[in-house]
């Protein structure tokens, strides 16, 4: 109701200090970005920015992110030019140093606007329900690549599809490394992951990148150790290197607040944001400019209730996926037995007034369906749960089953994924409809 949304936006106005977090909620629709801004509009309004118990701002560059943005200098203007979707998407190639993911896909299926030759997969599992709208199409056009490399740490439907070599990675306790957490750029603690053991001949993500790096461009990969590497990445901002921080186990931070205020959020050192006009920019320059509405703006998911009536007579329910939980992370750990113990198979999660209509009771084999795809889950009835919303878990493959092709282990029997179209992003390039989407479930005959 209106008036239930003016009483949140005073409470809000009047706290002291006040803080709004979100979750992929916001971020996987297709009007996640336009509701992120209203959000920090928000926060910037009410004078929580950047204050104690407010919304806080990382750095311009976040810890080791320094690497990262200097590691753009050895591709030529040419090459950066090429990346796939940078000119439909400028959003997109601005802020990430990537291709468009639906824009791949289209290449890869049309050989547009050049033909794609070889896939490098690290540690994600990209044809289990992670990371991908209509796996089945990527599964497909992957197979495409005249040569595939897959680095893992287990043997994953991903690999057994399209490895061409299969490059295993250690465990945590197998190699040096460091852990950072970002929130918005805030390195909350930096720890080290100190070796502890050697088993078989695996190498870490940095070590393969070390060999193959100075294969390709000696210049840009002078380090001979890890050690060396991320030294040389923390010293500039901790005052110390690997070795000492690998003794001292964790390290956290000092915190400076109103850092627009001392001129530590621009490269150029002044006062104010890193934004084009130097302002907390309720009215977007850079969302106008890539053609978009400077202003935070309402639009309805694709397909729902309200966007499709049509489409709702055939599918009522609303499907959302990807809650966590601590037994996995996206699709890790589903052939460890202890976990699988406690979280044995896939779950939809729907209300007990759905069910009861729909026939279906507690730990019922039901399937989820759209009219892009269907997957089967474990009936998990709660009260937790909207009626008219059920929840399917994501990442879901089984280990257990037939790795050779057709079956993957199983990777298409629950991947939720299926159900997601492809190329629905908002207007630019972000989001997608895993958080809300129409569908349909019924007992499994």
């Amino acid at each position: 109701p209106v008036e239930k949304i003016y009483e949140v936006a005073r409470v809000f106005a009047k706290a002291k200090p006040a803080s709004l977090g979100w979750g992929l909620a916001v971020d996987q629709n297709p009007n996640g970005v336009q509701l992120g801004h209203a959000l920090l509009a928000l926060i910037a309004i009410t004078g929580n920015l950047d204050v104690p118990g407010g919304v806080t701002i990382g750095p311009p560059a976040s810890l080791m992110g320094k690497w990262r943005m200097e590691s753009r200098s050895w591709l030529s203007d040419e090459l950066w030019s090429k990346r796939i979707g940078a000119e439909k998407y400028p959003a997109v190639s601005t802020a990430l140093a990537t291709t468009h993911p639906d824009e791949t896909l289209n290449t890869l299926e049309t050989g547009k606007p050049y033909q794609l030759k070889m896939g490098w997969f690290n540690s994600s599992n990209f044809l289990s329900p992670t990371n991908s709208a209509q796996p089945d199409r990527w599964y497909e056009a992957l197979k495409k690549l005249e040569f595939n490399v897959v680095q893992d740490t287990f043997m994953t439907p991903t690999a057994m599809a399209l490895a061409d070599i299969f490059l295993p990675l250690p465990t945590f306790a197998e190699h040096d490394g460091v852990v950072l957490t970002h929130y918005g750029r805030n390195a909350v603690f930096a720890g080290a992951m100190n070796k502890a053991l050697t088993v078989g001949e695996t190498k870490s993500d940095l070590e393969v990148c070390f060999e193959l790096g100075k294969r390709l461009n000696p210049e840009a990969w002078p380090w001979e150790t890890v050690s060396e590497f991320f030294s040389e990445q923390l010293e500039p901002d901790l005052g110390f290197g690997f070795e000492e921080l690998r003794k001292k186990g964790l390290w956290q931070p000092g915190y400076t607040y109103k850092k627009y205020e001392k001129g530590l959020l621009r490269f150029d050192g002044e006062p104010g944001f890193n934004t084009v006009t130097g302002l907390v920019e309720l009215n977007s320059t850079l969302f106008e400019s890539w053609g978009d509405d400077a202003l935070p703006y309402h639009q309805e998911p694709p397909y729902s209730v309200y966007s499709t009536p049509e489409l709702a007579q055939e599918y009522p329910l609303t499907l959302t996926t990807g809650a966590r939980k601590y037994t996995s992370f996206h699709s890790e750990h589903r052939q460890i037995k202890t976990l699988r113990e406690i979280d044995p198979n896939p779950e939809l999660e729907l209300h007990p007034e759905t069910a009861k209509e729909l026939g279906i009771i507690d730990g019922d084999w039901v399937v989820v369906e759209n009219m892009f795809g269907k997957a089967r889950f474990v009936a998990k009835v709660t009260e937790t749960i909207h009626p008219k919303v059920v929840h399917a878990t994501h990442g879901w493959w089984f280990p257990e089953k037939e790795a050779e092709e057709p079956s993957l282990f199983g990777v298409w029997e629950s991947n939720v994924n299926t159900l997601m179209p492809h190329d629905h992003t908002g207007k630019l390039g972000f989001g997608d409809t895993f958080k809300s989407i129409l569908c349909k479930v019924y007992k499994e005959a």
